[in-house]
């Protein structure tokens, strides 16, 4: 599984683009954006939201099995901040597919084009099991992911 998490440099998120100097036009963008994808969850106001992967979007959907418990399900859960012209992934964009699988490069290729905001494969970590018991974090890529990662953003 992927994760986007920007830098916390980046704490006020990614600008959206094309730049609108209305709120509620890029608002309207970044949700029409987002319903491609995902099934709103949760509005909380109008500058925080909840989203949830829509799994018929996905070429592979690969959650880790602890995200599957029926305890869990929330941490599948997008907590996305709007703020006028920009856009933040409060605990990072979590995209349920396997680094392994071209269709995963693929698909991020669609996504982050389309996107109403410049991606970077520098902000993708993977999550993998580490320690005895197998609890899951997030880590840099290995080699191989980020050359993977690069030619689907840089290209």
């Amino acid at each position: 599984m992927f994760v986007y998490r920007p830098s916390k440099g980046m704490c006020w998120g990614h600008a959206l683009r094309p730049k609108d100097t209305d709120w509620q036009v890029s608002k309207r963008r970044l949700d029409a954006f987002l319903n491609i994808y995902f099934d709103l969850v949760e509005e909380r106001h109008i500058g925080s939201s909840v989203w949830r992967w829509k799994n018929s979007t996905l070429p592979n959907v690969a959650w880790p099995e602890d995200f599957l418990q029926p305890e869990n399900q929330k941490w599948q859960d997008i907590d996305i901040g709007f703020m006028g012209e920009r856009v933040s992934f409060i605990f990072g964009l979590k995209f349920p597919l396997s680094i392994h699988e071209p269709s995963s490069y693929e698909f991020l290729r669609r996504f982050g084009a389309g996107a109403p905001f410049k991606m970077s494969p520098k902000h993708f970590t993977v999550v993998v099991p580490v320690g005895k018991n197998g609890s899951l974090a997030d880590r840099k890529p290995d080699a191989e992911t980020i050359k993977k990662l690069n030619d689907v953003f840089l290209h």
